[in-house]
């Protein structure tokens, strides 16, 4: 596995891994066994079709369950050789893949930042003093008092600030 780094100006990092053909031939060759174990073709018991009509019949599923078992290791090791860790989850985008032949992927990784410690020990702040005027006080409480504040049901006639309920 070959892998070109480049940082990018956003903070994250791309990588290129390319597999050389021994490891893709290794990958197609154990997606082959994996289908072969489970594919059916009329006139062939299950496990024993060929792998030319393997190949013909299940192209597609060939190519995408190689390209996932090449991205599943690719992408872990990838980051464990260059010693990424991710915050988020990295955006890869096959390049160039032909079954048991060649794979090339671009892998876009935001890592987590280089953090330095600075002097934090031993630090003088300043107290600051809190001053609360006696307006403020008296509007917090008429505040509080209005939020929380209660209905009763009366029976007498209406009165200024009673508060009525016409159906």
């Amino acid at each position: 596995m070959q892998i070109k780094k480049d940082n990018q100006q956003n903070g994250s990092i791309k990588l290129t891994v390319s597999l050389d053909k021994t490891e893709c031939h290794n990958y197609y060759q154990k997606v082959l066994d994996k289908i072969k174990q489970n594919f059916s073709q009329k006139g062939f018991r299950k496990g024993t079709v060929p792998q030319k009509l393997i190949e013909k019949n299940a192209s597609s599923q060939l190519l995408l369950e190689y390209e996932e078992s090449a991205l599943r290791k690719i992408v872990s090791n990838g980051l464990e050789r260059e010693k990424i860790v991710p915050v988020l989850r990295p955006e890869i985008k096959i390049v160039k893949s032909a079954p048991g032949e060649i794979f090339e992927c671009e892998i876009e990784v935001v890592p987590y930042p280089k953090i330095r410690i600075g002097q934090y020990k031993n630090l003088k702040l300043k107290k600051g003093e809190i001053q609360v005027s006696k307006q403020e006080i008296d509007k917090a409480l008429e505040f509080l008092k209005q939020s929380r504040a209660s209905f009763k049901n009366v029976s007498r006639p209406a009165k200024q600030n009673d508060q009525l309920e016409i159906s």
